[in-house]
């Protein structure tokens, strides 16, 4: 089986169909030999490409989630041997890591520890270098893979101290001040674990968009999925949390059938983000790219801990931004004046040194349009024919934050895979002129919100994109009677 050694694509094909006999029913016996000879050849690239290209094929990205654990059990070691990363292997290997997922390893060889919550990171030069791949890597304090990586530490010592005070709960015969302190303690970090939704929210949002220019779509296909398991399973952490009353005999069965499914969850996403997800992402980003991801972070805020400071963004500007994107993916995240070309309908005049937009019914210069804009008490996004998101307001309270990194992406890499489904729909729907119009509320922490969504037609009722008008109604259905008099509220 020499032939592993020197062809990566050998190699993948190989993983493919080890895999797919996996799927089928082969017991992980069956292809163990032959999975130990190929491994001692493979890095964590060749795992994911291996997985991209299964979903290409046609595997359902589901069935891969739900063979997770199967395929830890045999791959794990493919990383936990692979060298560690450093600048010189960067330069070295400049390979396209092509379209990568990311749900190979579910369950990692080791668990946290309390006592070394560095285990995971990048900071810790201490850590074994075969099970960190980002040892070596010298990245400054606040760089957004150091507080990615600092935040994956925050959350495995959150856990690590939420489990020691549940063991105490579930431990017969405590004092009952004990038991009250431990509670009390455990509920504090539980709740503070939630914040987890900000690291998911940066990591979705910012750094898929960001892959999905380098054709690494893997992860906004299956890796978000996964994320949305892990809030559900963290939601039901808090609506489970026994109470006062409870014996220790329920906090037994609180931790095995609530907190350790959630727990396990949590702690393999860590593995698969600093053992994958940031070593691929380090390999393929610029530094131009990572100070766009630097700069937006603060749209969605940071989980446990805050940015260390150290970190300078390079000074950029959109054409540096965007050198080295495909041409078939116009992106750009970085704000600029535009300049189309005029239309008969739609005309830009120059006067007084303002630039002005002609309509039918008046013209405004770019700076009133942009004011109108941020004052409508209603958030707009705007998605073009091809299904990829060309503008959104920014109003001083968005009901749905939306960093600027989606601009240019794929309306379907917005959302989480469990409602991609509705959104291809809707577009399926508007664009053979079947619908014109969709309409949804939703109840979200105590606010009413209503979204709308609208078939953009030309005169020749030629589907032009779709408008998504999003707004807090909650003050709207609570108002009652007739306000004819002035008054300022």
């Amino acid at each position: 089986m020499s032939e592993y050694l020197d062809n990566r694509a050998h190699r993948v094909r190989t993983l493919k169909s080890i895999i797919r006999q996996l799927h089928a029913g082969s017991s992980p016996e069956e292809v163990q030999t032959q999975l130990k000879e190929i491994v001692k050849a493979c890095d964590h690239t060749e795992i994911a490409q291996m997985e991209s290209e299964l979903i290409d094929e046609g595997m359902d990205p589901k069935e891969i989630m739900s063979m997770c654990d199967l395929h830890a059990k045999l791959v794990s070691e493919i990383l936990v041997d692979a060298p560690p990363l450093d600048a010189t292997t960067i330069d070295e290997e400049n390979q396209d890591p092509g379209a990568i997922s990311l749900t190979t390893l579910n369950t990692p060889p080791q668990q946290p520890s309390p006592t070394s919550p560095k285990q995971f990171g990048c900071a810790d030069h201490h850590a074994n270098a075969a099970q960190n791949p980002l040892a070596n890597v010298d990245l400054k304090p606040g760089h957004p893979i150091d507080t990615f990586t600092r935040e994956n530490n925050a959350l495995a010592e959150h856990i690590a101290q939420i489990n020691t005070h549940v063991k105490t709960l579930a431990t017969p015969n405590q004092l009952l001040d004990e038991a009250k302190v431990a509670r009390y303690q455990a509920r504090l970090l539980l709740n503070e674990l939630m914040d987890i939704d900000k690291h998911y929210d940066r990591k979705e949002n910012l750094l898929f968009s960001v892959l999905e220019r380098h054709g690494i779509t893997g992860p906004s296909t299956v890796m978000w999925g996964i994320d949305d398991q892990i809030r559900e399973q963290l939601k039901l952490t808090q609506e489970r949390f026994p109470t006062e009353k409870s014996s220790p005999a329920d906090w037994q069965a609180y931790a095995q059938n609530t907190l350790t499914p959630a727990f396990d969850s949590v702690t393999s996403m860590i593995f698969k983000e600093q053992h994958i997800l940031l070593p691929m992402a380090y390999k393929t980003l610029t530094d131009i790219e990572w100070a766009e991801i630097f700069e937006q972070s603060p749209i969605f805020g940071w989980c446990l801990v805050d940015p260390q400071e150290g970190y300078i963004p390079p000074k950029h500007t959109p054409t540096a931004a965007t050198s080295n994107i495909p041409s078939n993916m116009p992106l750009d995240i970085t704000s600029s004046e535009s300049t189309d070309t005029p239309s008969s309908n739609n005309q830009k005049q120059r006067g007084d040194g303002d630039e002005h937009i002609m309509f039918a019914t008046g013209h405004l210069t770019l700076d009133q349009l942009k004011l109108i804009f941020s004052t409508l008490p209603v958030d707009l996004t705007y998605v073009d024919a091809d299904d990829r998101v060309r503008f959104f307001s920014e109003g001083p309270k968005r009901v749905f934050h939306r960093p600027k990194a989606v601009i240019g992406r794929l309306v379907q890499h917005c959302h989480p895979p469990g409602s991609v489904h509705i959104v291809d729909q809707i577009l399926e729907d508007f664009k053979s002129g079947k619908q014109s119009l969709a309409e949804f509320w939703i109840n979200m922490k105590g606010e009413f919100i209503h979204i709308r969504y609208y078939a953009l037609r030309n005169e020749d009722g030629q589907y032009q994109g779709t408008l998504e008008v999003t707004q807090n109604l909650t003050h709207e259905r609570a108002l009652e009677g007739d306000r004819r008099l002035l008054q300022y509220d």
